[in-house]
């Protein structure tokens, strides 16, 4: 086996790869090479707002991506703790386990599941990323006899390479998600190209979102903390979904209040469409909350649906400078 092509490979075009496309390609070539592996996993930590890991699982026949969200408190689950990720992402060594040998029982479930699915061999190594991240590649192999030395010699010397790699792509993508984050989409972009100079501003023709949550006072004084903090959670989860599939982008939170736009573009380059796509998107936000708030009196919830729908009386102000007037007389059936 050959690792001078892979190792080209990594440090020529891989370079310019999403790490979900570099990691499938990865794991190709390390077949195509020779290696006899027919599964491939990769754990990493994330810095997302939303997930706290994802895992890319690689098969012979297809590559599965799959997040692991901070709401489900995946590093409490049994699943990561009876895993070979734990003692890993603890500061452990590799761990290597042929799965044709005579244990019976393997100290983690997972070695115990392939072998039953006809697997002969599994090692797993930990992956030293910075600022404190984590992350493990496992390879499992179902020939007879499972890796040979040379097998498994092959694999390390491309652990030091790979690491790098699968770092630098994931950091990558980590400041991307920073920044759509905290600056959106657009201005990323902007950012990312090199449009950061102090003072210097860019005017766009866009229509303005405006979501306004009533009588957040006298929420905030009533509901308990952890009560109020779902709630805004559930009540911004739906505008951002209406405005981001309508096309439209979040400009920022202000406390209970939410500010959008939706540019004049490709997608909307008549101010007239782009208005009635913000309005849509205000339909389908009213529409959303409301079976919200039907679920929320089901749940015995009275409270909280009342002041949601309380909010949507003042909705949405989705203005552009000669469409002011037509908008807010197309909500005004709703403010009732």
């Amino acid at each position: 086996m050959d690792q001078s092509q892979i190792l080209n490979w990594m440090w020529g075009d891989a370079r310019h790869l999403p790490l979900n496309q570099f990691f499938n390609l990865y794991c190709t070539k390390l077949s195509e090479a020779g290696l006899p592996v027919r599964r491939i996993h990769l754990s990493m930590q994330e810095l997302h707002p939303e997930y706290l890991a994802t895992s890319f699982l690689w098969m012979v026949t297809g590559t599965n991506e799959r997040h692991f969200y901070r709401s489900d408190h995946p590093e409490e689950s049994v699943d990561y703790l009876n895993s070979p990720l734990k003692p890993l992402f603890e500061g452990g060594s590799a761990i290597r386990g042929r799965l044709d040998g005579a244990n019976s029982e393997f100290d983690f479930p997972v070695m115990n599941e392939l072998r039953e699915e006809g697997y002969t061999d599994y090692a797993i190594y930990p992956l030293s990323f910075r600022y404190g991240r984590y992350a493990a590649i496992s390879f499992a192999a179902d020939r007879v006899g499972g890796f040979s030395d040379d097998h498994i010699a092959f694999i390390e010397s491309l652990l030091l390479p790979t690491q790098l790699q699968f770092e630098f792509l994931s950091l990558d993508r980590m400041f991307h998600t920073v920044l759509n984050t905290y600056v959106g989409n657009s201005a990323s972009k902007r950012i990312v190209t090199g449009e950061i100079e102090r003072g210097v501003a860019k005017p766009i023709n866009a229509v303005l979102w405006y979501a306004d949550l009533r009588r957040f006072t006298e929420l905030a004084e009533t509901l308990a903390p952890d009560e109020l903090m779902q709630l805004l959670n559930e009540y911004f989860e739906i505008l951002v979904h209406a405005v981001e599939d309508g096309g439209g982008e979040v400009l920022k939170f202000i406390g209970d209040a939410l500010l959008a736009v939706f540019p004049l573009s490709e997608r909307h380059h008549i101010a007239d469409v782009a208005c009635e796509v913000a309005l849509a998107a205000a339909e389908e936000a009213i529409d959303t909350i409301a079976n919200a708030n039907k679920t929320a009196v089901t749940q015995s919830n009275p409270k909280s649906s009342w002041e949601l729908r309380s909010m949507w009386a003042k909705l949405c102000s989705a203005i552009s400078a000669r469409k002011t007037a037509w908008i807010l007389q197309s909500l005004a059936p709703r403010s009732t």
